[in-house]
């Protein structure tokens, strides 16, 4: 966008895409009034529809390049973008791919401005199951939710099967705009914190089918808290595996437990076999603090201990193939 007194959008780069048409509408009226709307389609149907609405001041700022980029920031507006309803496989290559059949649906609405911005985004996978996986009786329907407002973001994510909840997934963070936009291009932006909480209940693994290439069955259930992320981050959690398969091997039950807070590790895993079991435990340092991910401190030992009793080694193959070219 260019105006007497220079431009106000830089020219974007060159790009193209094949295969998707649409339309766009815009008005403007004497008093300032924009709207747009504008539609995308593909070979299916509509793939998404936009429209956003504001009062733009043209005459009290006219063609001052600098205040109209700093007004644009206080500048109040409304938008809403929208993903009708339609099958994981016809999405566009683009964003589609994954391993998983079902439908999903979007809806998104945005009010304020962008240095103080209202965010509602909702969404829906509804009978999600393997790709090409025949014999999958394990369907599950996906609803998300996320908010932001205040410098304050909420998100969670509620799986059902069977008519049951089979997950819960929450989380929130806390970071402002004006923090996202002083942060450069590549870099985490620096004053931000955020916390997750993760419940299963019996979580068909079969889901998981399409990933790891394998038939699966079995579930999982369990909790994971992560709390200070960016601050002083911890992490605890204990998960446990019923009746599972993966390929030819199997377990009736299996558990892991981790815990991460204070610059100490420690985690245990053990597997249930019909007549015997293995077990395995770690403790050792581990710095975290206001890192992303956590590292380990290599000037410190770590202690491991196994223990088994008539375990069949050769059953966990399918799980270390990759590492492993004998076992």
């Amino acid at each position: 966008i260019e105006l007497p007194g220079g431009a106000l959008i830089s020219e974007p780069l060159p790009w193209r895409v094949v295969g998707f048409d649409g339309d766009v509408r815009l008005t403007l009226d004497e008093e300032g009034k924009t709207a747009v709307v504008a539609n995308v389609r593909d070979a299916v149907g509509k793939l998404v529809s936009f429209d956003a609405a504001a009062k733009l001041p043209f005459e009290r700022l006219g063609l001052d390049v600098e205040r109209w980029k700093t007004e644009l920031a206080t500048l109040p507006l409304s938008a809403h973008v929208a993903i009708p309803r339609r099958s994981l496989d016809q999405l566009p290559p683009e964003v589609g791919g994954v391993p998983l059949a079902g439908d999903i649906e979007l809806a998104g609405a945005f009010e304020g401005t962008l240095m103080k911005p209202k965010l509602e985004l909702k969404g829906s996978i509804n009978g999600v199951r393997p790709l090409d996986a025949t014999n999958c009786t394990a369907i599950v329907d996906l609803e998300a939710a996320l908010a932001y407002e205040n410098d304050k973001l909420d998100l969670t994510v509620e799986a059902v099967s069977d008519n049951r909840r089979v997950m819960m997934a929450k989380g929130d963070a806390s970071i402002s705009v004006a923090t996202l936009l002083a942060a450069k291009d590549g870099e985490t932006p620096e004053q931000w914190s955020a916390n997750a909480d993760l419940t299963l209940d019996r979580f068909p693994l079969a889901i998981a089918e399409g990933y790891v290439g394998e038939p699966v069955s079995g579930t999982m259930s369990g909790k994971l808290e992560l709390r200070g992320l960016h601050e002083d981050a911890r992490l605890k959690g204990s998960l446990t595996l019923d009746a599972l398969k993966l390929a030819d091997a199997g377990f009736p039950k299996a558990k892991a437990d981790v815990s991460i807070e204070n610059g100490e590790f420690h985690a245990a895993v053990r597997l249930d076999q019909s007549d015997g079991f293995a077990e395995a435990k770690a403790d050792g340092r581990l710095a975290w603090g206001a890192k992303l991910a956590p590292a380990f401190d290599v000037t410190s030992p770590v202690d491991v201990g196994i223990k088994a009793k008539n375990f069949r080694a050769g059953v966990v193959r399918p799980f270390l193939q990759e590492t492993l070219t004998h076992l």
